[in-house]
């Protein structure tokens, strides 16, 4: 039967290889939660708990789990971006701001033209489909001088299409990701 030597020229027997397997198992399990607790909650996770009782260990997670049940805070928190919880909202805002950064050119001649590959893709980050896609390609296409004015980046034209479209009657109603 082998037996593995790691090195320094110590023979493990199979229990003391399980131990190490377990041992480093419940490390790399343990990590990634010492992680969390860096993220402002605790093992309750996000939610109006995490806000109340912060990340303090032991059994007052209990009432953090027991508060974010209780109202229901955990799932608002997820979708909207608050209560310690980093939401759909809050990444669709990174993914808008990524793709108007790498797409810049492309996208600011498809808005000036108010149709192209770029645009309806940038339209799709915001939530607008079908019919609002081409009326959110119309709008930004209206708004082109106000949304590329100075010497614009692309997160300036994330942030200033997001204002604009949100006091849009039409884009504030059918697009889900106006931040």
């Amino acid at each position: 039967m082998y037996t593995p030597q790691f090195g320094c020229g110590k023979n493990f027997s199979q229990e003391e290889m399980r131990m190490r397997k377990l041992i480093l198992t419940m490390i790399s399990i343990a990590l990634p939660v010492v992680g969390l607790s860096a993220q402002g909650y605790g093992d309750a996770g996000c939610g109006l708990g995490s806000v109340i009782f912060g990340n303090k260990p032991g059994a007052v997670q209990i009432l953090a789990v027991t508060t974010n049940a209780t109202f229901y805070s955990q799932l608002f928190g997820i979708t909207s971006g608050t209560s310690n919880c980093r939401g759909i909202f809050a990444s669709a805002k990174a993914e808008q701001n990524r793709y108007a950064e790498a797409n810049y050119e492309s996208l600011k001649q498809d808005i000036a033209r108010g149709e192209g590959e770029k645009l309806r893709n940038f339209a799709s980050l915001f939530g607008c489909y079908g019919e609002s896609s081409q009326y959110f390609a119309d709008f930004a296409q209206g708004h082109y001088e106000l949304l590329f004015e100075g010497s614009a980046n692309g997160v300036q034209v994330v942030e200033r299409l997001s204002n604009l479209a949100r006091r849009d009657g039409v884009l504030s109603q059918s697009c889900t990701y106006l931040n």
